[in-house]
């Protein structure tokens, strides 16, 4: 079996990184290191090189790590810098990098009425018809949102696709790989078995109807001089009730 590739360091000057990009090769391609932060992996902090003007951004290297995206940097920075706030007036309107998936209120409607009708039932075959009926329902297209950055941004793309993850791991659609960690609908299944054990009447999914999202925790960081190093920088999970 072959050992893992080690995870190396590296710094990349964004202005020697910028004058790249600006000439692709002979081909008229931009090389794909350039696209990928010359092969960092992850940030760990930059410093200030005020002799050159530039900034150096250093980090790891890690070739089993996905790759970070220049184009992700660059519509970051310009957000940090309210490129992207709407002008109306005299009055600037900035809106941090965000989006949201939103069922239409129309479905919303159909799955409080087949959660109202589950919990006025207590027929274990028409519960499992209810409870079909509520996972076609959910299947219905819904509206996404791209808040702060533009929508057709890979930075954007990222966001969605990780909300999209969030509710597959949420209803149980995505075989949740953690020992002891279960889904939302395993969760709900198991009071349902729990109730009709005891003879209770069956509750509706109501916390379906919660809403769950990503959002940055509270970033340490060092500076030593011209040198700020991430000690940490977490993504935490909220919910409506939180």
């Amino acid at each position: 079996m072959a050992s893992a590739q080690p995870v190396k360091s590296r710094a990349v000057s964004v202005t020697m990184l910028q004058e790249a990009l600006k000439s692709p090769n002979a081909e008229g391609v931009t090389p794909r290191d350039l696209l990928e932060m010359c092969g960092l992996t992850r940030i760990e902090g930059y410093t200030l090189d005020r002799a050159n003007h530039d900034l150096v951004i250093f980090g790891q290297v890690n070739p089993a790590a996905p790759p970070l995206h220049t184009e992700d940097l660059a519509v970051a920075l310009r957000a940090a810098w309210l490129k992207y706030a709407q002008q109306e007036g005299n009055t600037r309107y900035y809106s941090n990098p965000g989006c949201s998936i939103d069922p239409d209120p129309g479905v919303v409607r159909q799955l409080s009425e087949i959660g109202r009708q589950i919990g006025a039932t207590e027929a274990p075959d028409e519960v499992e018809g209810l409870l079909a009926q509520w996972c076609e329902v959910s299947k219905q297209p819904q509206r996404v949102r791209v808040m702060g950055v533009p929508f057709d941004s890979h930075f954007a793309s990222v966001m969605v696709q990780a909300d999209y993850d969030l509710k597959r791991l949420v209803d149980g659609s995505v075989p949740l790989q953690t020992p002891g960690v279960t889904s939302l609908v395993e969760m709900m299944m198991a009071a349902a078995q729990n109730d009709l054990a005891h003879g209770r009447a069956l509750r509706g999914p109501a916390s379906f109807m919660s809403r769950f999202w990503f959002y940055p925790g509270q970033g340490k960081y060092c500076h030593d001089g011209d040198t700020v190093t991430v000690l940490q920088s977490p993504v935490i999970q909220l919910t409506e009730e939180e």
